[in-house]
Parts: structure tokens; sequence; C-alpha cells
């Protein structure tokens, strides 16, 4: 034979409005926690989905497409063979401009960042003639919503 127990606990409508009140102070750190928390995986929407897969900037638009085949040199990451005459930019060749990338939070804002001490970055982006270091508008919902969301729910029903 089993009995269960409930405890409940008692909780005044000033108790509720003071956890209410704590929560809403910590949000935007622990909105900044999650991001840090999930940077590989809200990186890979920019380098993955968006450069690799997709080949587009943030905008949406078409990177460019390859005028010849090209053949993987010395130190290639073969994954981002072949690429063919006509077909999307990835933006992959060994793996240095998707390895640099890094985020950080200012006011609330995810920041993308490239640590590239090359050129390699500007010239990337003087052929494309578009900004591919962020994320897109769709991209952008992911991480809001499938990425920070379920973390600051969780946070919020440990206090509510």
């Amino acid at each position: 034979m089993y009995r269960l127990f409930f405890i409940c606990i008692a909780m005044t409508v000033k108790d509720y409005i003071e956890i209410a009140s704590l929560v809403k102070s910590q949000i935007l750190d622990e909105t900044s926690r999650a991001v840090y928390q999930k940077e590989v995986e809200i990186i890979k929407l920019n380098t993955e989905d968006q450069l690799f897969n997709k080949g587009i900037n943030i905008e949406g638009g078409l990177l460019g497409l390859y005028s010849h085949t090209y053949l993987p040199k010395e130190g290639s990451l073969m994954r981002a063979y072949p690429k063919t005459k006509n077909k999307r930019y990835n933006f992959l060749e060994s793996g240095r401009l998707y390895n640099d990338m890094s985020i950080r939070v200012v006011n609330n804002q995810v920041i993308f960042e490239n640590s590239d001490t090359g050129n390699k970055l500007l010239e990337l982006r003087s052929l494309v003639g578009a900004e591919f270091i962020g994320l897109t508008s769709d991209n952008e919902y992911r991480l809001n919503y499938e990425i920070i969301q379920p973390e600051l729910f969780k946070f919020i029903q440990k206090y509510l």
C-alpha cells in the first residue's frame, strides 16, 4: 500500500509578485547565459545552415555561384567538395572562417564576430558584396523560439 503525500506551499500574492519581480530582474542575464551555453548551436545556424548548406547571406540572398569546378588544395576539408561550376558558394575550404566565429551578447542582441586576422574576410565580403556573418530572419526566429525560449521557460518554471 502506497500513500501519496502532497505538499502544498502557501504562497501569498505578495510572495508571488516578489518572485515574479525577481525573475523579471534576472531575465536578461538568463538570456545571455542561455546564448553562451548554446553558442556552438547558434554559430552553426550561420556557418552550417546559411553558409554551407544554403550558400546565402544574412538577407537570404545567394552568395554566388562557382564560375568553374575547383579541386581540393592541400589542407582542404573534403566535405567542402565538390565545388562545381554553377553550384552555390559554401565558404568552406580549410575550416578557418567557420572556426574563427564567435558570438557575444550586447544590449540583449546576439552579435556575431570573426577573429580573422588576415584579409580573407574582407576578400569574401568584397566578392559577394553583402554581409554574411549573422543570421537571416528565419534563423533569428529559430534562435529566439527554438533555442533561447525553451531555456527561459525552464528558468521561469523554477520560480513560478
